[in-house]
């Protein structure tokens, strides 16, 4: 994916405003790089995040948000940035069957305002997605803090929608990416940079 041309900002559809980019402090003595704050759900969703990061190498700050026992996603952020662990009750009662979060409204809430105090901790200007269902609550989350929702549909939906992707493309995201031309078929108003791996 050309994140790195996303930050250039050619047009008014780029994900990244430029009053944020390289933002100076009112004594115009220190620049502040937008932050993104990258949502790691285990397995493939969290190589793809991670691909995206790379891809902003240093032009922006980075942080990440994991969830408890992925030890594996743990291991690949040390030393990448400020990271936070959230409940992963939630993801795993999610993985198991996507449905039962209307069934699970406590659970919901919680995971949603533990999101709400992880990114007061980050400080982000955005979140950064690629699903999957773990995510939603992060990313209502950043909605009622006043960031940014940034969602790329993963790469492994090519002709069908992934039901954290609807709800991302109807609800959360400000920007909607995917990764396949054919899945503008899908999410009409997506955008296509690429794929991200």
């Amino acid at each position: 994916m050309g994140t790195s041309d996303l930050l250039k900002n050619k047009d008014p559809l780029s994900p990244i405003p430029n009053k944020y980019l390289n933002a100076t402090s009112p004594d115009k003595s220190t620049e502040k790089l937008y932050c993104i704050a990258f949502i790691l759900v285990s397995g493939g969703h969290s190589t793809e995040a991670l691909g995206v990061a790379d891809t902003f190498g240093n032009e922006i700050e980075k942080s990440f948000i994991t969830f408890r026992g992925d030890t594996t996603t743990r291991a690949k952020i040390e030393g990448k940035g400020p990271s936070i662990e959230v409940t992963r009750c939630f993801q795993e009662i999610l993985r198991k069957n996507p449905i039962k979060q209307i069934l699970l409204l406590p659970l919901f809430l919680y995971a949603i305002f533990e999101g709400i105090a992880a990114l007061r901790k980050l400080a982000p200007d955005a979140v950064l997605s690629t699903g999957s269902g773990p995510a939603i609550p992060i990313m209502i989350a950043a909605k009622l803090t006043g960031r940014k929702v940034i969602y790329v549909e993963s790469m492994a939906r090519i002709s069908s929608r992934s039901l954290t992707g609807i709800v991302a493309y109807h609800f959360l995201a400000d920007q909607f990416f995917i990764q396949w031309p054919e899945q503008k078929m899908l999410y009409p108003d997506a955008l296509f940079e690429g794929r991200v791996l």
